[in-house]
């Protein structure tokens, strides 16, 4: 094969170089940070008002923050009302905008696919987007019928579906006692510094408790030594915690967020109080000494 077959082969087969990414879902905001990485020019849209809806506020804009010095272009609180193609390119129209694109990668929420099962004709009703309605033992409206994974909607993480797959087939198996407690299931999203949260954001804190009946606690990866030694000095660990001391809430922005929240998650899960982690005293040099200085940081606004 001659050297112009070869190169009309490399061109046939070369990814475009523009991407417009319409988010909504963890998954897109990895795939735009991948693409990204990649040396690609990246545009991602999300209806929402931040890139997450479900992420903690303060976590989700140093998250964009971060996107965006990167070179990724994010418009949040855009709706697409148009798709055309002109000269080749793809135009997305908003209402403020055209915008110019090589390729577009549709990264919303999924929709399960459930109308082949004839699940009508047995009682089994579910939610606009094909989303199942279940109660929190996971039954469907047909009690001998239970549910778990992508078909219930929410994050498409397989930590939370294995979770749900535990109590979906023990409560089918068994005497049906087990429910679903979600805020004890952490979820992440696989960006680079990885974003982690369990249980509370600081929102849903303010409309459950009152202001005087929680803390919010924060500390940062720059008075980590583990930090400084590694260059990644970009971090946030953030707190929800009640007057009494109980753990219900944790958001990490950071390197090993993943491991560290499963630590706050053992907290949360057998209401191990902060003061308690006062009293981990982890390898030095490490991440985790921040959940020490976070414990020590409570103590300070809170002595007795």
């Amino acid at each position: 094969m001659g050297e112009q077959g070869i190169e009309s082969i490399s061109e046939k087969h070369k990814l475009p170089q523009n991407w417009v990414i319409l988010g909504g879902s963890l998954q897109s905001v990895e795939i735009a940070q991948t693409l990204k990485y990649l040396g690609y020019k990246v545009t991602l849209i999300v209806p929402s008002t931040h890139i997450i809806p479900s992420l903690d506020l303060e976590i989700a804009f140093i998250l964009q923050t971060q996107l965006e010095a990167e070179g990724i272009n994010i418009l949040t609180k855009t709706q697409i009302i148009q798709v055309e193609s002109i000269d080749g390119q793809k135009c997305l129209h908003t209402r403020e905008q055209v915008i110019r694109t090589d390729e577009i990668l549709v990264a919303t929420p999924s929709k399960p696919n459930i109308e082949s099962l004839g699940l009508p004709k047995v009682g089994v009703k579910w939610h606009k987007y094909n989303q199942l309605k279940v109660n929190l033992k996971l039954q469907t409206n047909n009690r001998r019928i239970y549910a778990c994974g992508d078909v219930l909607g929410g994050f498409n993480c397989v930590n939370i579906a294995n979770y749900e797959a535990k109590i979906a087939i023990n409560n089918a198996l068994s005497l049906p006692k087990l429910k679903v407690n979600y805020l004890s299931i952490p979820w992440a999203v696989l960006t680079n510094p990885m974003v982690a949260q369990v249980g509370f954001i600081e929102t849903l804190a303010k409309q459950q408790y009152c202001q005087k009946e929680f803390f919010v606690l924060r500390q940062f990866y720059k008075n980590l030594i583990k930090a400084h030694i590694q260059d990644e000095t970009t971090g946030i660990c953030k707190l929800i915690v009640l007057r009494n001391g109980e753990i219900i809430g944790g958001s990490i922005f950071g390197s090993q967020a993943g491991e560290l929240i499963n630590i706050i998650t053992l907290a949360i899960t057998h209401k191990i109080k902060i003061n308690q982690l006062a009293d981990l005293y982890p390898i030095y040099p490490s991440f985790s000494e921040i959940l020490q200085q976070i414990s020590n940081l409570w103590q300070h606004l809170n002595p007795k």
